[in-house]
């Protein structure tokens, strides 16, 4: 690869080279140099850790182990990921374990041993650009994704098989006023339900079980009713792995459904109680109307005029007939 051409692909990168030997600086900041990368130098720890911070154009960080005196590299390196994120590669002329050890804990991204091949150096300074690229991608989406999850207002959490919180939502820590990373490692039934126990009918004990969504009311111990679902998580071979909990707390749309069902009662026992009134006054009613079609008819046949008038008599009568009935 030409210099122009890694100098295009690598958009100029510049990484901080830290070397306490000036020889050993001068060759390693001309082959990187060849590279396409632009380099910073520093020849301690503290240097380092001082230029990193306050250098925002540093990328990457070849990182020798062996600093001479004061810091060494592992620890520049802890230094400067506490303030910054970036990928580090370290340097080294000894494979012994107990260098390899040194930088154990430490975010890296390769270990080169020194006077490797120019192959070796070139690929692994690009995969750990490549590598740090691809984790940056995932944490945003990661990010993107709680996002998501933390502004639904229904309870959310990721369970393993033995019930323990993974992962949960702000909605399901604000329901039992924790936060969310004190309730990871914790059955979940320690938080909703019995403290000592998961419930039988758990849907997510239940989608572990038969490894079906699971759905179903349930009541917890503090009285609050909750719309529950499991959804079982499979790994490649088909086996449940995780369930995904879901939870809403529909206590308070049980009260109202309540209500209003004990109002329904009401209005149908008012409209039975209104409909037997109406049927006893309409058959009084009714009753009347024969008695004074009988008396009109017996009035008939006395030869004198009918004293009420019917509906169907449009005929009113004498107003002293009237008066007297």
């Amino acid at each position: 690869m030409s210099v122009i051409n890694a100098m295009k692909n690598q958009e100029q990168k510049t990484i901080l080279l830290v070397e306490d030997e000036t020889v050993t600086m001068m060759v390693e900041t001309h082959l990187l140099k060849s590279f396409g990368y632009d380099v910073v130098p520093a020849k301690s720890g503290e240097e380092a850790v001082q230029i990193a911070i306050g250098n925002d154009k540093i990328a990457l960080i070849l990182m020798d182990v062996n600093l001479g005196d004061g810091i060494d590299g592992p620890e520049a390196a802890k230094q400067i990921l506490l303030k910054r994120n970036l990928p580090v590669v370290f340097l080294s002329s000894h494979t012994d374990k107990e260098y390899v050890e040194r930088i154990k804990g430490i975010a890296g991204y390769g270990y080169v041993v020194k006077n490797s091949s120019n192959v070796v150096l070139q690929s692994s300074i690009e995969m750990a650009f490549n590598l740090f690229d691809a984790q940056a991608a995932m944490q945003a989406s990661e990010g993107q994704k709680n996002a998501i999850l933390n502004g639904i207002t229904t309870n959310i959490a990721l369970v393993d098989k033995e019930l323990k919180i993974l992962w949960a939502n702000k909605a399901a820590a604000n329901s039992v006023n924790k936060r969310s990373e004190d309730m990871v490692g914790h059955p979940c039934y320690t938080f909703w339900g019995d403290p000592a126990r998961p419930c039988a009918n758990c849907p997510a004990f239940m989608a572990i079980q038969t490894g079906q969504s699971e759905h179903k009311i349930v009541q917890t111990p503090d009285g609050k009713i909750w719309d529950e679902g499991g959804e079982p998580v499979f790994d490649a071979k088909g086996n449940v792995i995780a369930v995904v909990e879901i939870a809403q707390d529909i206590t308070a749309r049980k009260k109202v459904e309540s209500a209003l069902q004990q109002q329904a009662e009401e209005l149908r026992a008012r409209n039975d109680e209104l409909s037997r009134f109406n049927r006893v006054a309409i058959g009084r009613e009714l009753t009347m109307i024969e008695l004074k079609r009988e008396v009109n008819d017996l009035c008939g046949k006395l030869g004198e005029p009918p004293r009420h008038r019917l509906a169907e008599d449009k005929t009113a009568p004498p107003a002293s007939t009237e008066a007297q009935a």
